[in-house]
């Protein structure tokens, strides 16, 4: 952890960070004491340090959102890669405007869409 954080900083952000500590008190004391552990308070905990990362990550990286409607648009390349794909079958499946689309795809992939396309056949032809 020192390591990372040394070099990288935060991973994340906590919002919240009362709540985060008393869960993981909770978790640590749980074992402690060696009490009679229940798996479904213990996943129940877990579960609620997760919701309270992935909220923190949304709220302190609001890219985060941008980031996913990539990833969803690569997705739907990779599975319609031997389709006929245009900028506006593309921003339609992410419902976005082929200006904006086009904009952001750029901005996190580095490549166009119709780059990002073409790299993409080349390396699935690659396969075959």
């Amino acid at each position: 952890c020192n390591y990372i954080t040394s070099h990288s900083g935060n991973v994340i952000s906590i919002k919240n960070t009362f709540s985060f500590e008393n869960t993981i008190k909770r978790i640590y004391t749980t074992f402690y004491n060696k009490n009679k552990i229940s798996e479904t308070l213990i996943s129940k905990y877990i579960t609620d340090l997760l919701t309270e990362m992935i909220t923190s990550i949304n709220e302190v990286n609001p890219d985060y959102g941008h980031y996913k409607v990539i990833e969803n648009a690569i997705s739907y390349i990779s599975e319609n890669i031997n389709n006929n794909l245009d900028l506006n079958e593309l921003s339609s499946s992410v419902s976005l405007s082929p200006y904006y689309f086009s904009r952001l795809f750029k901005k996190e992939t580095g490549l166009t869409p119709h780059t990002y396309i073409i790299s993409a056949r080349i390396n699935a032809a690659k396969f075959y």
